[in-house]
């Protein structure tokens, strides 16, 4: 009952809205830059490089940060480094530079760094010790359906935007534009995921407690 009324159900949306547009921009951004633009598989893969790099020394240090600073600090930071990132990525063109791309992608990846750690945490200590293992589980299952569900829905809107541009628009170009709307899709989920770090920062204040 805590898990779900308390600080759970909305780090649990905000955990699943992650992995949804982390697993889904792993789809999306190889058909963007190798079917649409044309670059190499190994040059999109490095696209991703810089972010992976960031997310990986980012751990231990959101770690620290979360005791100096609290999760709800890390939480908003990291949702809106997140959005803002999804926000640039629904906005490219038919020519774009990969450096812009990698730029982007390092900014998102650097809010899931600061999101990943810190709401599963969270979320966690709102159990007591003897359903941690519950909670854990339920959390993971729901990262699998929100991945599954993101990535089915984004690629949905990509595929209904190309195809319905295509009578109108070259190939590339509606293929472009698809991708922008699967992205403009992804950068509404993760703006919503405002709502609960809002509702937390609320409930901090009329409780007096440091959720």
């Amino acid at each position: 009952r805590d898990f779900c009324l308390s600080r759970g159900l909305g780090d649990v949306y905000k955990r699943q809205v992650v992995q949804a547009a982390l697993l889904s921009v792993g789809i999306l951004l190889p058909i963007y830059l190798q079917s649409l633009l044309g670059y190499s598989a190994t040059e999109s893969g490095l696209v991703l490089l810089p972010g992976a790099l960031i997310m990986g020394i980012m751990g231990p240090i959101a770690g620290r940060w979360f005791d100096r600073h609290g999760p709800r600090v890390l939480a908003v930071a990291g949702t809106l480094m997140l959005t803002i990132g999804t926000v640039m990525l629904a906005f490219l063109g038919p020519e774009v530079s990969l450096v812009y791309v990698a730029v982007v992608m390092a900014i998102r990846l650097f809010g899931m760094a600061l999101i990943n750690m810190t709401i599963t945490t969270w979320a966690m200590n709102a159990l007591p010790n003897d359903l941690i293992n519950h909670g854990t589980s339920v959390n993971n299952t729901f990262r699998q359906i929100a991945g599954s569900l993101g990535t089915a829905i984004l690629t949905s809107v990509f595929a209904m935007v190309s195809v319905s541009l295509m009578a109108t628009e070259s190939t590339t170009l509606a293929g472009v534009h698809g991708v922008d709307a699967a992205f403009g899709v992804s950068a509404v989920l993760c703006a919503i995921g405002f709502i609960p770090v809002s509702y937390t920062h609320l409930r901090a204040h009329e409780t007096g407690r440091n959720l």
